[in-house]
């Protein structure tokens, strides 16, 4: 949404703001309205009174933040995507997603913390590769190395538009595919 996009805009209050949001879901709609918060940093933002507003008008809130800041209660999922050489705070929550590769945060520096899943997002950019052979690439390159990566379970998409890596030590299931 942003305050210059569709629906944007500036807020007198989080209370305006959630209705705002709330909007946007017909009324008939049988699940909770989930609004996902994501960057700049959201946790700029984002506070108490935004976060009751929110579940006030019966809607859930996740985040995608790079794990500087810590978060204040409530929010319903926590998403954290640390970057190298950030103040990284934020060591527990619902998933981790690391850009990968970045040499100086290695999947092994995260795999103690906190988290229920854990997943791995190839870079994109123009130095990288194309699409396929990039998440092949990333693939085999998990392989290779510490026993945290042979702890890594790895499914591609079948139009090869992603990769979702998974440390999962106890299970060999399946994880939810990104939206």
């Amino acid at each position: 949404m942003g305050t210059d996009g569709p629906g944007g805009g500036t807020f007198s209050t989080p209370e305006e703001l959630a209705e705002n949001l709330r909007s946007y879901w017909p009324e008939q709609e049988e699940r909770s309205p989930y609004i996902v918060c994501t960057g700049g940093e959201p946790l700029l933002q984002i506070d108490s009174a935004f976060i009751k507003a929110v579940h006030d008008l019966g809607m859930l809130i996740a985040i995608e933040t790079n794990g500087t800041r810590l978060p204040p209660q409530g929010i319903d999922w926590v998403c954290v995507s640390p970057k190298a050489g950030s103040d990284f705070q934020l060591k527990q929550g619902n998933e981790l997603k690391l850009v990968y590769p970045q040499p100086e945060a290695l999947p092994e520096v995260f795999a103690g913390l906190e988290f229920d899943h854990f997943y791995l997002q190839p870079m994109d950019g123009p130095q990288q590769q194309e699409t396929p052979l990039r998440l092949s690439n990333t693939a085999s390159n998990i392989h290779n190395g510490s026993s945290v990566y042979r702890r890594i379970n790895i499914w591609e998409s079948t139009d090869h538009s992603y990769v979702i890596a998974h440390i999962n030590e106890s299970e060999n299931r399946k994880p939810h595919a990104p939206r």
